[in-house]
């Protein structure tokens, strides 16, 4: 199944051209400021200017994650086939629909109405405006932001909607397995699919500081207010979405293995009768047993935590949003002073 995923990635050029791309490119491209700095007599400026520094990071993460984040969630998906109650026809469709979306052409576009500076961005001369020779830096900048826009915004758009868009299939558009999901289904998706939303939450924090210091702060001021709505908006988005969705998922699970708890009980209730002989007596003990468990099991699983996150991972995920609102405060002040 695991090959029916590189399959599906590989289906369409331009992914294929998209995903091979080296992360290399990203030091390339710095390398290469490096040279042309050096020739117009800027090094001393181009080595302090962090911006330049931010936004090759962003490229070079970009590049590296998209590939291997798409390829995990497809397994993701994969390792909770059981938990859907469709067939294999059905789920083979279903991992298509959903591959195919997380790596559509169309998450480039959409991506970009997250990105309305740096669009802005592509006519403006910010930190460089100084330099000897800046025309030969906006060339220069031109081809970081097309990068970025090529592999940054689609990835932020991926991980922030379609991701979301194939969660919501999988949990609100498609029968599952009750009794497997509350079983051995649970453990895989807090661990698998709890994590996977962890480091996508991680990453997208990280690269949307590095992206939002050299446009925003040479725009002008960024506030803490801003920088507290990008994290938090980031955190809704990419980290509260799913989670939401797959709590629903397993709450409804949950109901109904509880309702179906409920109606064995009554019906073993309305079994009961006097005991006539050795024969009805070991029944009316099965019985009892079956009783004992079905109400401690119903006690169990009523007390069951539907949720994927834990104390820690919420500790975990409010210190990765604050570093972020951190680092971007700091760059603000540098950038000012």
């Amino acid at each position: 199944m695991e090959s029916d995923v590189r399959r599906i990635i590989g289906e369409r050029l331009s992914t294929r051209i998209s995903f091979s791309m080296p992360w290399g490119i990203g030091p390339i491209i710095y390398a290469f400021g490096l040279l042309l700095s050096t020739a117009t007599g800027n090094l001393t400026r181009f080595l302090t200017d962090y911006p330049w520094g931010c936004l090759v990071i962003v490229i070079t993460l970009a590049i590296w994650a998209a590939p291997r984040l798409t390829e995990r969630h497809g397994k993701c998906t994969i390792a909770i086939r059981k938990a859907l109650n469709i067939t294999e026809e059905e789920f083979n469709t279903l991992l298509e629909g959903n591959m195919h979306r997380l790596v559509s052409g169309k998450n480039l576009v959409f991506g970009l109405t997250f990105l309305p500076a740096l669009l802005w961005a592509f006519t403006q001369r910010l930190w460089w405006r100084e330099y000897s020779q800046p025309v030969l830096f906006d060339a220069f900048y031109f081809v970081i932001l097309v990068f970025i826009l090529g592999y940054y915004a689609s990835t932020m758009f991926g991980a922030a909607m379609s991701c979301n868009q194939n969660v919501y299939t999988i949990c609100e558009k498609t029968p599952i397995n009750a009794d497997y999901l509350l079983d051995e289904g649970q453990p895989i998706l807090r661990r698998l699919w709890g994590g996977q939303i962890l480091r996508i939450t991680a990453l997208a924090l990280v690269m949307s500081a590095l992206t939002n210091v050299p446009i925003l702060l040479y725009s002008g001021s960024t506030s803490l207010l801003m920088n507290l709505a990008v994290a938090l908006t980031l955190m809704a988005l990419i980290f509260v979405a799913p989670h939401y969705m797959f709590h629903r998922m397993l709450e409804r699970a949950k109901e109904e293995t509880l309702a179906e708890v409920s109606r064995r009980r009554r019906t073993l209730r309305s079994e009961e009768m006097p005991s006539r002989g050795d024969a009805q007596g070991v029944d009316d003990i099965g019985r009892m047993l079956d009783m004992i468990y079905l109400t401690q099991y119903e006690g169990v699983l009523a007390n069951r935590n539907t949720w994927l996150v834990d104390l820690e991972v919420v500790v975990e995920l409010l210190v990765v949003g604050s570093l972020h609102v951190i680092f971007m405060e700091i760059l603000n002040i540098i950038a000012h002073h």
